[in-house]
């Protein structure tokens, strides 16, 4: 959903607004979805507690919330990997692995300009077979 939100971001509204007028909208969505409808509830605690509070502070267009979602994925799985309540078939580990994203991979981390390229492949609504 962020990464449409973001690719639809000059020409979701009608009126004249700044570009970057609610890139929180989507977020703020998913964080009220987690909070009424998300079965796993230590899940849903560390969620808001640790995750959600940071949403407001650290994003301030679109991108930012690709990334903002992308690195809290992230930053979840890695709290959790190992853990008992890791599910065995699907292993807590970081999105994307260098052979689904190689370029992803910097020799001192991240490249967020190439994660936007990769979100945009994989969830970009063109490639979403429905």
């Amino acid at each position: 959903m962020t990464v449409e939100a973001n690719a639809q971001q000059s020409s979701t509204f009608t009126e004249p607004v700044a570009k970057d007028a609610y890139p929180l909208e989507v977020l703020h969505a998913m964080r009220t979805f987690v909070t009424y409808f998300f079965a796993c509830e230590h899940c849903r605690y560390n969620f808001l507690k640790h995750e959600a509070v940071s949403m407001e502070t650290d994003v301030s267009d679109h991108e930012d919330a690709v990334l903002w979602l992308w690195h809290t994925h992230n930053s979840v799985n890695d709290r959790i990997q190992g853990k008992k309540s890791e599910d065995p078939l699907h292993p807590k580990v970081q999105f994307p692995l260098p052979a689904k994203c190689s370029l992803c991979h910097g020799r001192l981390g991240w490249r967020n300009v190439e994660i936007l390229f990769y979100m945009q492949r994989v969830y970009g609504k063109e490639f979403i077979i429905v």
